[in-house]
């Protein structure tokens, strides 16, 4: 194992969170709604919803009964968690809060992922943790991580496609040939290869 620490996002990169939220969203109001839709991180911009009826969305989606019905962001997940874990120090990573804790880590257990779920502190962001590499569908983490000298790979999702930073990958196997080519000197993140 060489000298990587991995940030891993749970929802959208690992678990397909968005999509069941819009599910959820269809059945609730008879309205068809589908990640097209979702043209920025924040939904309340994109669907016909606050702010606080989108945190409860969430808070339902990833509730007791509910979170086995997120489906995993693509096959092979937990072949591909394993091959990123050779590579470097996992962390699977979420900023949510404390009440879906419980149920991201039954889903990850469900999945067959073996790794702790790190929560991102109150007052934090993700890019605030000490990762070298940052796998994750958030634009605004992305531009951060890169910011700081880090390795930023953007998972590709509808509502980040505007985002220009670090590099963008399709899937788990893509982002782990990216790492592949990332050179590390003194514990610090020298540059990826494109």
């Amino acid at each position: 194992m060489n000298g990587f620490t991995i940030s891993l996002d749970i929802d959208d990169t690992l678990a397909a969170t968005m999509q069941r939220v819009l599910y959820v969203l269809s059945k609730r109001t008879g309205k068809r709604f589908g990640l097209g839709q979702i043209t920025g991180w924040d939904l309340a911009q994109s669907l016909p919803l606050n702010q606080c009826q989108v945190q409860k969305l969430f808070r339902y989606v990833w509730s007791e009964g509910n979170w086995m019905h997120i489906r995993a962001m693509e096959r092979g997940m937990k072949a591909h968690v394993d091959e990123l874990s050779q590579l470097g120090s996992v962390s699977i990573v979420t900023s949510s809060g404390a009440d879906q804790v419980p149920w991201k880590m039954k889903w990850l257990e469900h999945h067959g992922i073996e790794l702790p779920l790190t929560v991102v502190p109150l007052g934090w962001t993700k890019e605030m943790l000490r990762h070298s590499v940052y796998i994750d569908d958030r634009p605004e983490t992305i531009v951060r991580a890169v910011d700081l000298g880090k390795v930023g790979l953007l998972y590709d999702r509808p509502w980040n496609r505007e985002c220009v930073a670090g590099t963008r990958v399709h899937s788990l196997a893509e982002a782990i040939e990216t790492i592949k080519n990332v050179q590390i000197e003194n514990k610090m993140v020298i540059r990826a290869k494109k």
